[in-house]
Formats: structure tokens, C-alpha cells, sequence
């Protein structure tokens, strides 16, 4: 049986090893963001590398400031460590922070190039498209294997008018030249949802290989939220295909895209 501590006595557990760290700890690891768009998987990466017991991967510390300056947010993930630990990252979207006009973290990161840049992406952005409608469309974001049965594919389906279809792949588009340009000065690990999806723990041998760790057996919680095929999803499927034919986004309308690409 699983014993569930209270609230209290985990707080205070916490508060122990913090202040361990504060005075035993060592601020001598690696940094690492993970930047990405939503719906790609970034979730799953950052409970894969917190499964290493040398990596530490926080979320999207900077989706809302709250007040707080970029700064002190980084310097609150930043802080002094368990002499273990050898890496300590987070997870950054395009678009963050979401309020607050503080977009300081983007130049603090810029800025600092011994920062490692896990560049998440899809090689089908309408997948992770239709992952977002669905997603605005449900309420459920995440699904683990203690969430209630599935939803029924009768109220996932979503229509795509063609015009966004066009905004969103231009827009995630720019948002990897950007990444790309921005970051040109450091290190910049590419992975694709679709290789981590399709082989977990090969994609993050790869990945703890260029950290320098040794391979470690990795969990996650995570279940694929939408695995049906794309024409059961999209309601207007069939007019999208048709619509995209003979352009460079027509490979997203296959049921499975595994082709790896390099943003140029």
C-alpha cells in the first residue's frame, strides 16, 4: 500500500533539504532550457530527464511572473544544489512570459551562452495544432494513467479553417528560425517529439550523452492524449489535404510524418 504523507510534514522535508543545499550545496552544474511550442511533447522531456538523479528540470517558471522580475525567478532555479546534481534546467515556450511585459529571461538566456538550448520541436506542426484545439476544445491537457477513461473521439474532432492552418505554420515556422538565430552562440541539442514517442529511452541515452551522463533507465507518467489518425480528428480532413496539395506543408497530412528535418 502507498503511504501519502501529509502536506505539512512534506513541506518540511523540503525545507530541510533546501536549506542543506543552501549550506552543503555547490552551484557547480550545467544549465539547460528546454524551448519549445506547446503540444510538443516538452511535459514528457522534462519528467524523462528528471527521472536522471543528476538532472534537475523545473517547468514553465516564466508563463507568469506574478510581479516576480525574470531575474530573480532565474536565480531562484539557479540556486545552490545538491553536490549530485550536474544539470538543472526549465522548460521556456515561444510565447512566454504569457502576462507582464518583463521579457528579460529571453536576454538573460541570450546572453549567458554556457547555457545549453534542448531545442523541442514536431516534425508535424499540425499535430501539435490539433493536440492545442483539442486541448481548448476538453479542458485536458495531460493524461496519466489514473485520469478517467478516454474521451470519446466524437468530441475531439475539431474543424481547422484554412486560414489559421496557414498563421500557425508560418508562425511556428519563424518562431524555429528565430530560436535558431537567437541562440546561434550556444549549444543547441535539436529533439523531435515524434523519435522520443517512438523510442523514449534511445532519444534520452542520446540526450544524456551529450551531457556527459551516464545512461540512466527512464519513466514518465505521461500517455499519448490523441493517437488517432489525422482525418479522425480533423472534421474537414479531407478539404485541408486537397487544399495543401503541391505545397511544402502537404507531408503534414499523412497519417504518420517520421522524417526528421532540419530547420534551415
Amino acid at each position: 500500500m502507498k503511504i501519502k504523507f501529509p502536506d505539512v510534514f512534506i513541506k518540511y522535508c523540503r525545507n530541510i533539504q533546501n536549506w542543506n543545499e543552501k549550506l552543503l550545496g555547490s552551484r557547480r552544474y550545467k544549465k539547460f532550457v528546454i524551448i519549445s511550442d506547446a503540444r510538443t511533447g516538452s511535459t514528457l522531456l522534462a519528467q524523462l530527464l528528471n527521472s536522471h538523479p543528476q538532472i534537475v528540470c523545473f517547468g514553465e517558471k516564466f508563463k507568469k511572473l506574478d510581479s516576480y522580475p525574470s531575474s530573480k525567478i532565474w536565480s531562484g532555479i539557479f540556486r545552490k544544489r545538491h553536490r549530485k546534481i550536474k544539470w538543472v534546467g526549465f522548460k521556456l515556450f515561444y510565447f512566454h512570459p504569457v502576462q507582464g511585459i518583463d521579457k528579460d529571461i529571453w536576454n538573460i538566456l541570450a546572453e549567458d551562452e554556457e547555457v545549453v538550448v534542448i531545442h523541442l520541436m514536431r516534425n508535424n506542426i499540425l499535430r501539435s495544432y490539433v493536440s492545442k484545439k483539442i486541448g481548448l476544445q476538453t479542458r485536458l491537457w495531460t493524461k496519466t494513467p489514473r485520469d478517467p477513461d478516454e474521451i470519446e473521439l466524437k468530441d475531439k474532432k475539431v474543424y481547422l479553417p484554412p486560414d489559421e492552418c496557414i498563421e500557425t505554420f508560418k508562425t511556428i515556422e519563424k518562431y524555429y528560425q528565430e530560436t535558431k538565430k537567437r541562440f546561434k552562440s550556444h549549444k543547441i541539442i535539436p529533439v523531435f517529439y515524434e523519435d522520443l514517442s517512438r523510442n523514449k529511452q534511445k532519444e534520452m541515452n542520446s540526450l544524456f550523452k551529450e551531457f556527459g551522463v551516464l545512461p540512466y533507465e527512464v519513466s514518465s507518467t505521461m500517455i499519448k492524449q490523441n493517437p488517432e489518425n489525422l482525418n479522425d480528428l480533423i472534421i474537414n480532413y479531407y478539404e485541408l489535404k486537397e487544399q495543401f496539395s503541391g505545397t511544402k506543408w502537404e507531408r503534414f497530412f499523412y497519417h504518420d510524418t517520421n522524417q526528421t528535418f532540419s530547420p534551415s
